[in-house]
């Protein structure tokens, strides 16, 4: 018997002439065991999850990206407001000792 004229075996099973495009098609395309029908009732709940945890991670990502910046700006913010403040306890001081010396002569 040749390729040609072999006879394919009898299936009970139809044969599937398009191809899944989705996860979730495969699935209902693919012949299981009646010992898996639990764990494939559930599964179209778990792919919907991870389709939302997929589209959450972009979002995450940003947010992230966000709050480094605010933390990069503020340290920034921080570190000019400490230098004005040293700048003014220096002046204050000066002046308190300017005043005391002045109060002193008088």
């Amino acid at each position: 018997m040749t390729a040609e004229t072999m006879i394919l075996p009898k299936t009970k099973e139809p044969i599937q002439t398009t191809v899944p495009t989705s996860d979730q098609e495969l699935i209902k395309s693919s012949s299981l065991p009646p010992s898996i029908a639990a764990e494939t009732k559930i599964l179209p709940k778990v792919l919907s999850r991870l389709a939302e945890l997929k589209e959450n991670i972009p979002v995450a990502a940003t947010i992230t990206e966000t709050a480094q910046a605010r933390r990069t700006s503020l340290s920034g913010k921080t570190t000019d407001l400490e230098a004005r403040l040293a700048q003014r306890e220096k002046k204050l001081s000066f002046l308190e000792t300017e005043f005391s010396r002045l109060s002193k002569e008088e």
